[in-house]
């Protein structure tokens, strides 16, 4: 008797640990991988861990809760949207940790690598700090423009805009920056260059910085490129986000390369400068000099013909004169063949790769969704066919069920009606003995 009720002391107490533990994980509720993959797939569309106030993303996380709980295959109803907060952070958390250790969990299940992925596609968004904003919180932050509107005119303060850029404000940046580089501009037009670019950008009509300036729009590409590199080391893409995602990604890649190959050119031509300056510049002097020599020469003999002899006498030599170079044409020698060496690789070669890049950037990403088609296919294919398995089997047991039941039901009826032949036997016994008895005292009377 005391072990059975130690047993169910045990018992209580490790239930009350798991519902601590659960409780500060915020998992007090067991959700299935399926739930998760809902859950998540609703976060990445909507994007409510990008929000920056605490109104918005209770907002939002009330959304994405409301979003799931109208799903009919997700189980856990009337989840509140901080909870589901909670056990994203706990995945967010979960996946940066294995990050660390380079673990993975793809190897589990189709399940465990869509997981995985939505919580890779959700840290690289927040990483890249993209400001994503619902059709209401637009029309609200348009008429808070128009109010600030109202107010710079009356009042003469600033016009409220947004604090982040947007992929649409990412795409104008980057087609300008390509079509017209800032650094083939010369020297001391660079920033012109930039604040150009930045004009041209504030004057299209879904530009969300009506203020920005050529050195805010220049600082904005660098962060781009930065992140752009950063996803390549870690074989990280956005482009299945959308149609905006892949374009910027695609004019990053060309902006990086042209900046590469750019730079490449450059390093050579310096090495190569390096080398022949000096050369070059004697070479060059030594070939000014002579030309001065004959020009001396030519207008001495038109002066005087009769003394043209004793002038060339007195002539110094063109070998032994080193006169100072000429200011328009040596003055910058460097800079010279720097102009020389640019036109061996010509913006027309540079043109031509950029396009062939472009082409293999494309088939490429024509592959990745067809591959990403196919495999989200893959996907549905396994989730549909775990949900009809999961139907089959419910029908199965639920067939079981009622086989027992009119199994049970059977043997009561027949151990019934064994009873009710046994009671019938017995009393049928009983008045045979009985009758029997009579006619036998019947027959002791007589005698």
């Amino acid at each position: 008797m005391s072990s059975s009720m130690d047993g169910a002391a045990e018992r209580s107490a490790t239930r009350n640990r798991h519902a601590q533990r659960s409780n500060l994980t915020g998992l007090s509720s067991p959700h299935t991988a399926h739930d998760d993959l809902l859950m998540l797939r609703e976060v990445v569309r909507t994007k409510p861990f990008l929000r920056t106030t605490r109104e918005s993303v209770a907002a939002a996380w009330d959304a994405v809760a409301a979003s799931v709980d109208a799903m009919g295959m997700f189980r856990e109803k009337g989840r509140s949207g901080m909870a589901l907060k909670e056990r994203y952070d706990y995945f967010v958390t979960m996946r940066r940790k294995e990050r660390e250790r380079d673990v993975t969990q793809c190897h589990m299940s189709a399940a465990h690598r869509e997981r995985e992925g939505l919580v890779d596609i959700c840290i690289a968004l927040a990483e890249n700090q993209e400001i994503v904003m619902t059709e209401a919180e637009t029309e609200t932050e348009a008429e808070s423009e128009t109010t600030a509107t109202a107010a710079t005119e009356a009042n003469k303060l600033p016009r409220r805009h947004r604090l982040h850029y947007t992929v649409r404000d990412h795409i104008h940046i980057l087609r300008e920056v390509l079509s017209r580089p800032p650094f083939l501009a010369d020297r001391g037009e660079v920033q012109k260059t930039w604040d150009a670019i930045a004009e041209t950008v504030r004057a299209k009509s879904d530009f969300s910085k009506p203020t920005a300036t050529g050195r805010q729009i220049m600082t904005a590409t660098d962060k781009l490129v930065a992140v752009r590199r950063l996803q390549l080391q870690r074989n990280e893409s956005l482009m299945g986000m959308g149609e905006d995602y892949c374009e910027r990604e695609m004019l990053v890649d060309r902006w990086i390369h042209l900046i590469d190959a750019f730079t490449r050119a450059e390093g050579g031509r310096q090495s190569k400068l390096g080398l022949m300056s000096t050369a070059a510049y004697e070479e060059k002097t030594a070939a000014d000099g002579k030309a001065a020599n004959d020009q001396q020469i030519d207008r001495g003999d038109d002066e005087s013909t009769d003394d043209s002899a004793s002038l060339h006498d007195t002539l110094p030599k063109p070998s032994a004169v080193r006169p100072r170079p000429s200011q328009t044409e040596t003055k910058n020698p460097r800079k010279k063949q720097r102009r020389v060496d640019e036109g061996d690789e010509s913006v027309e070669m540079m043109r031509l790769r950029l396009e062939e890049e472009d082409r293999r950037r494309e088939y490429e990403l024509r592959v990745s969704e067809q591959r990403f088609a196919r495999e989200q296919w893959e996907k549905e294919l396994v989730i549909r066919q775990a949900e009809l398995n999961l139907a089959r089997q419910q029908r199965a047991v639920e067939r079981n069920a009622q086989v027992q039941v009119a199994k049970a039901v059977a043997n009561g009826i027949a151990t019934g009606i064994a009873a009710i032949v046994a009671m019938l036997k017995d009393h049928k016994s009983v008045e045979m003995f009985t009758a029997h008895d009579g006619i036998r005292r019947n027959q002791q009377g007589d005698d």
